[in-house]
């Protein structure tokens, strides 16, 4: 027996080999239903004319499940708890047809009753409300020609080899624009355990995230309010002391500069 408990909205986008978006955005409605009283089950549409798709999609997510047909999800870091009663979740789709597979990325806005299995550790961040703020100094402001945009808060999850033990930053956040177009998220991360205590200026490009000491593994940026953002990442740290993965989610509000490319969740 399986009942409704949360529903959306989701942005689709089908990838090719190398994970290249190659036809995107199809916007769909999206359900959460939790199946006896333990297994979540998500549904929603893929829509994709050039493609030849045009088909209902039912899987199980939060835990790699085969189902009949064949549609396996797959969570990429991210399920973002929005408020009380709202979740944001970054997941893939691979679908096995004949020999073959067909691979989407998803992002989803649901709203209702939190399902009891939700998934924690490195890929849950809550961002409904920090109770540790770290503000931060005037200095280190990018350019000089910067603009205040946006502000609002991030957190930031460290997981480190064995014995994976997980570690948290959490602060405020700003979105910064120059005066030739380009944009950077500076914000705080501090984790004493390793000694790190500094900010970050980042500069977002497109669809990328780039900073002078680490590699970007993934980066997504979604409009949820008319003057709210969304931003995801996770990024590889080069430093000597600090060398494993960072995933981070950084909710902003403020004016959303017409450059950013972004999905919409409204």
């Amino acid at each position: 027996m399986k009942k409704l408990i949360m529903s959306g909205q989701a942005v689709v986008n089908y990838l090719g080999e190398h994970d290249e978006i190659i036809y995107g955005d199809c916007n769909t409605a999206a359900e959460l239903y939790l199946e006896d009283e333990e297994f979540c089950q998500m549904s929603l549409t893929l829509d994709f004319p050039e493609a030849g798709i045009l088909e209902r999609a039912e899987f199980y997510i939060w835990y790699q499940y085969q189902d009949d047909g064949k549609i396996t999800a797959y969570l990429d870091d991210s399920v973002v708890k929005l408020s009380e009663d709202e979740l944001f979740i970054h997941f893939r789709l691979s679908e096995k047809i004949k020999r073959k597979y067909r691979r989407f990325r998803c992002v989803a806005r649901l709203k209702g009753e939190f399902p009891p299995n939700i998934l924690e550790g490195g890929a849950f961040y809550d961002l409904s409300g920090i109770s540790v703020i770290t503000r931060m100094p005037e200095q280190a402001i990018p350019p000089l020609t910067s603009e205040l945009r946006m502000k609002g808060v991030i957190h930031l999850n460290y997981i480190s080899a064995l014995p994976y033990k997980l570690y948290f930053s959490s602060g405020e956040c700003e979105l910064l624009s120059d005066g030739i177009g380009r944009h950077f998220l500076r914000f705080p991360y501090s984790f004493p355990e390793f000694q790190v205590n500094d900010i970050e200026s980042t500069l977002i490009t497109g669809n990328d995230f780039h900073g002078e000491e680490y590699y970007s593994l993934w980066f997504i940026c979604v409009q949820i309010s008319e003057d709210e953002l969304l931003m995801g990442f996770a990024i590889f740290d080069d430093r000597e002391n600090y060398p494993h993965a960072i995933g981070g989610f950084a909710k902003l509000r403020g004016e959303i500069p017409s450059t950013i490319q972004r999905k919409v969740l409204l």
